[in-house]
């Protein structure tokens, strides 16, 4: 048994390691982006605001058109309810969180599930959002 577990242990730890970021600093720089974005989310007036998180090369397939914009600026945030990160390799991670939205017409309330894709650019040393907004359908 314990041979097994002298065996075992090595693949585990490096198993979970895998999924860890690469250094302190990275997972540093994700939290202050995170806690940056869910600040834009929670405050912002502007929704466009967010789009400064699109890296600049993707940000234009990213973007919502402008349809869909309009819809996003009848909402306002009155709750926004982060869940963990879940890292996805080295250079990218990912994050679902709850928004309450309210229609700022009808002041009625919706519940919406937003999962945030991060990417790690070591050029830009940046973390940049690599998913779109979710769409709200009427």
């Amino acid at each position: 048994m314990k041979r097994l577990t002298r065996l075992l242990l090595p693949a585990l730890l490096a198993a979970l390691l895998a999924g860890c970021p690469n250094s302190r600093s990275d997972e540093k720089a994700l939290e202050n982006t995170l806690t940056a974005f869910a600040s834009e989310f929670r405050w912002g007036e502007d929704i466009e605001r967010v789009f400064a998180y699109f890296d600049p090369e993707d940000a234009d397939k990213l973007r919502p058109k402008p349809l869909e914009l309009e819809r996003w600026k009848q909402y306002r945030v009155i709750g926004y309810r982060e869940q963990p990160v879940v890292w996805n390799g080295e250079n990218s991670a990912a994050q679902r969180t709850e928004l309450e939205l309210v229609n700022r017409h009808t002041q009625i309330t919706r519940n919406l599930r937003l999962t945030t894709l991060w990417r790690y650019d070591d050029e830009a040393e940046r973390w940049y959002l690599d998913s779109p907004l979710p769409t709200l359908s009427p």
